[in-house]
């Protein structure tokens, strides 16, 4: 018995005690709103304040501090730390934050936020805090090159429509961004970047570098894109451009803009898609080959279309008729002609002409042609003197001529001074001093 009235006394103080716990919990109820500072054209470096509301949602008076976690860069400041509220009463805060010249130009929100803290069982509520800074990056342009074409500006307002903007065709989109910031600041927008998405199955989702930009100048960059091969009249494509960069303080600074390109066909067209020379250089004599692809890019069947090929240096001119195109059919037409010997050196353009309803031009392209010089090669023939070489080393002399004296015959060999007469003068006039020598000897001795 004693056990039972044990348990029945627990079930009921635990009763009382959830109980009591409700009530605090609902006498003591607060909220606090979200605060979001700055704009799009909020200036760095400025104060700003705006306003924190309080409400006590309970029964019984609160007095709740406010403490603020954000960063120190922020420099928070409450125009009441604390505040004291009735049942059911409102307080308005004002909270004033520095924007720092760090702020992203996205809204951003800043981590720690301002915590709300009442006096009855420290219940806290957190605001959440949002900041907004300027970008002083903008996208001045967005321009659209269609097949190597001159350059068209892609208005913000209107859909951009084209005659050359058709099925299979390459274009090229330019994003301009410049900075904003003014020369005397001396803020750069370092490693600046520009990005495209678009709907349907227009393939031209990239990120392309922009790169540095000075203040006050404004850089671009490029994307690639071709129209879908299946695209059909009225296809709209949306292209969704940004742009980021980062400045000198370390604030990234981000932009954005949509443009609208729409395909719309020509009633009639006969468009050359595909078409080249071959060989594009030839010299001499050669066979050359024209082919071009004839597709019907306009909105009705055509039963009137053809190819004209035509150079007048050349005296070329053929015209090549095609059977009925449908919408979007393709047909190849070759043309063939010969190159010879007596054909000036140089460049060759071909005209290029389709046609529809007989006698209406649709499309032109040209094909160029180069002829190189006919060389010729000539044999020729070098005459070259032989050199002989003596092995002999044992070299004679060469024998002197003798011219003859009075008429003699002249003898040839090794002349020699004891051959000559004033070798045997000499000897004569030798002999007779040795024997006058004698002569004067003997007298003087022997008689």
């Amino acid at each position: 018995m004693k056990n039972l009235k044990g348990i029945l006394f627990s079930i009921i103080f635990l009763v009382l005690a959830l109980g009591f716990v409700s009530a605090v919990q609902a006498v003591a109820s607060f909220t606090v709103t979200d605060l979001s500072f700055g704009s799009g054209t909020q200036a760095r470096g400025e104060d700003v304040t705006q306003t924190l509301t309080l409400t006590n949602t309970g029964t019984d008076p609160l007095t709740i501090n406010l403490v603020s976690r954000l960063p120190t860069v922020y420099n928070t400041v409450f125009s009441q730390p604390s505040v004291t509220l009735s049942p059911n009463a409102v307080a308005n805060v004002d909270v004033t934050i520095t924007i720092p010249d760090s702020q992203s130009s996205q809204t951003t929100t800043i981590t720690g936020g301002i915590v709300a803290t009442s006096n009855v069982t420290s219940i806290s509520r957190t605001a959440k805090v949002s900041v907004t800074a300027q970008s002083m990056l903008e996208i001045t342009k967005v321009s659209i090159l269609i097949d190597g074409n001159s350059e068209q500006t892609l208005s913000d307002s209107t859909d951009f429509i084209d005659d050359n903007l058709k099925a299979g065709t390459p274009f090229v989109i330019r994003v301009y961004a410049k900075n904003d910031f003014a020369d005397s600041t001396n803020l750069d927008m370092t490693s600046a970047e520009a990005s495209i998405s678009t709907d349907g199955d227009l393939n031209i989702d990239d990120t392309q570098t922009i790169g540095d930009i000075r203040p006050t100048r404004k850089e671009y960059t490029e994307f690639s894109g071709t129209i879908p091969s299946d695209a059909q009249d009225g296809d709209t494509y949306s292209l969704d451009v940004t742009a980021d960069a980062q400045d000198d303080n370390g604030a990234m600074h981000y932009a954005e803009t949509t443009r609208d390109i729409r395909i719309e066909r020509k009633t009639d067209e006969i468009s050359i898609v595909k078409y080249k020379i071959t060989p594009q250089t030839i010299s001499c004599n050669g066979k050359v080959t024209i082919t071009a692809d004839l597709q019907n890019t306009g909105r009705y069947t055509e039963d009137n279309s053809f190819l004209v090929i035509e150079n007048d240096q050349l005296s070329i001119l053929d015209k090549s008729y095609s059977t009925s195109l449908k919408k979007d059919d393709v047909v190849t037409k070759t043309f063939s002609f010969n190159i010879d010997n007596k054909t000036e050196p140089g460049s060759y353009d071909f005209m290029l002409t389709s046609f529809y309803g007989s006698d209406k031009q649709s499309d032109e392209q040209v094909v160029t042609l180069t002829v190189d010089p006919c060389l010729t090669t000539t044999p020729t023939t070098t005459t070259t003197t032989p050199i002989v070489t003596n092995t002999n080393t044992n070299t004679q002399p060469a024998i002197p001529q003798v011219v003859p004296i009075n008429g003699a015959t002249p003898a040839y060999g090794s002349a020699s001074f004891t051959d000559s007469s004033a070798y045997i003068i000499i000897l004569v006039a030798a002999v007779i001093v040795i024997l006058l020598i004698l002569i004067i000897l003997l007298v003087k001795f022997v008689f």
